[in-house]
């Protein structure tokens, strides 16, 4: 964003939003976008982190019994959908090595 302002000569006092710098400039940031990168921090950041809550929870370490049905997209799944990746050793190795 720093850099479309500075190419447009927008000044941080003309008090602009970022959606009409990105508007001026011709670009499009779609909420998707936005989650999916945030996804991929979260992600990342958990996997580097093996001792710690998060990375347990993500891995699906967690005892108890599994509900009946079908099961829920889990949030570790469309992270292995979005990055195209086949398994969750291959999205460890991913995240180690950044």
């Amino acid at each position: 964003m720093w850099c479309w302002r500075r190419m447009e000569r927008i000044s941080w006092i003309e008090r602009k939003t970022n959606e009409e710098v990105l508007r001026t400039v011709g670009e499009k940031r779609t909420l998707i976008d936005a989650i999916r990168g945030r996804r991929w921090k979260l992600v990342g950041h958990a996997l580097r982190h093996p001792e710690e809550l998060h990375n347990i929870i993500l891995e699906g370490m967690i005892e108890g019994k599994k509900t009946a049905g079908r099961p829920r997209n889990s949030y570790i799944g469309q992270i292995k959908i979005d990055t195209k990746v086949k398994t969750f050793k291959e999205l460890k190795e991913k995240a180690r090595n950044r």
